[in-house]
C-alpha cells in the first residue's frame, strides 16, 4: 500500500471549476497553452505534452503547439524512445491512468533508454492520461513533475478532470481553425463572437444538446444564443443561418 504521508494534494488555491472554464474560454491555441500552463503548475505539474498513439502503425502523433517540450526533445523522443516507452504501453494496453515515478522505470533492459530520456529532463513523476479514443487512433495528455512522489486519488481525478477539457478544447480550436469562414455579410457582424462559435457548430449538423456539450454551456443558454442568431440575422429556421456561411 503506498505511504500516504508521500501523496501531495492539490494547493489550497486551485479551483478545479474556475480552471476548467479558464480552459474553455480559451479562443485560439495559444491561450489554451497559456491557460495549461497555470492551471497545471497550480496542480504541482511544471510539465504536460497533449498527443496521440496509432496503434495501427506505432507511431506517435505530436501536437506541437501543445507542449512544453521543445522540438529537439520531442524528435529525440519519436526516434530513440517512443518503442521502448513503458508508460504509454500500458496506458494505451488498459486504458486506463497510469501514475508513475521514476523510481520505477528501468528495471528492465529494454526501459533504460526511456529511464535516461525522463532522466536527462529531470522528469521524477507524473500521470499518463488516456483521454480519447478514434478509429485506430489513441489521444490523452501526459502531465510531469520534477518531484518524486506518489499522487493521491483526488489530485488524479482532478487532473483528469482538467485535462479531458483541454483535449476538448484543443479538438474544437482546430476545428474551428478548418471551419469555412463567415461571409462578409454585413448581418454576421450583429453576432457576438460566442454566437458566431454557436453558428459554426450549426453548420457541421450539430444539435442545441450537442452544442451545450461542446461549449460547457446550458442547452437552456444555447436555446437563447440560437434565437437571438435568428433574431439578429432576419431568418426563420437553422438551416437559413447556416447558409450565411461561406465554402
Amino acid at each position: 500500500m503506498p505511504d500516504s504521508r508521500r501523496w501531495r494534494t492539490p494547493i489550497p488555491e486551485f479551483d478545479l471549476t474556475s480552471a476548467v472554464r479558464s480552459i474553455i474560454s480559451a479562443d485560439s491555441i495559444e491561450n489554451l497553452f497559456e491557460n495549461c500552463l497555470r492551471s497545471y503548475d497550480a496542480l504541482g505539474f511544471s510539465e504536460f505534452t497533449v498527443g496521440g498513439f496509432d496503434l495501427a502503425t506505432g507511431n506517435p502523433l505530436p501536437c506541437e503547439r501543445m507542449t512544453t517540450l521543445d522540438a529537439r526533445t520531442r524528435e529525440a523522443y519519436r526516434l530513440e524512445v517512443v518503442t521502448v516507452d513503458p508508460i504509454m504501453e500500458r496506458a494505451v494496453r488498459t486504458g486506463a491512468v497510469v501514475q508513475w515515478d521514476c523510481s520505477s522505470i528501468g528495471g528492465e533492459e529494454k526501459s533504460g533508454r526511456f529511464h535516461e530520456f525522463l532522466q536527462d529532463l529531470e522528469l521524477r513523476s507524473g500521470l499518463n492520461m488516456p483521454l480519447h479514443a478514434s478509429g485506430s487512433e489513441w489521444w490523452g495528455i501526459v502531465i510531469a513533475s520534477r518531484v518524486p512522489r506518489m499522487i493521491s486519488p483526488d489530485l488524479v481525478s482532478q487532473a483528469f478532470a482538467l485535462s479531458a477539457s483541454v483535449l476538448l478544447k484543443r479538438t474544437l480550436l482546430l476545428a474551428a481553425e478548418a471551419a469555412p469562414r463567415i461571409t462578409d455579410d454585413p448581418r454576421l457582424e450583429l453576432l457576438s463572437a460566442e454566437q458566431r462559435e454557436i453558428l459554426r457548430w450549426i453548420t457541421q449538423g450539430k444539435s442545441n444538446a450537442d452544442i451545450s456539450l461542446i461549449l460547457g454551456h446550458s442547452k437552456r443558454a444555447v436555446d437563447y444564443h440560437v434565437a437571438q442568431i435568428l433574431r439578429k440575422l432576419g431568418v426563420a429556421t437553422r438551416t437559413q443561418a447556416a447558409a450565411l456561411l461561406a465554402t
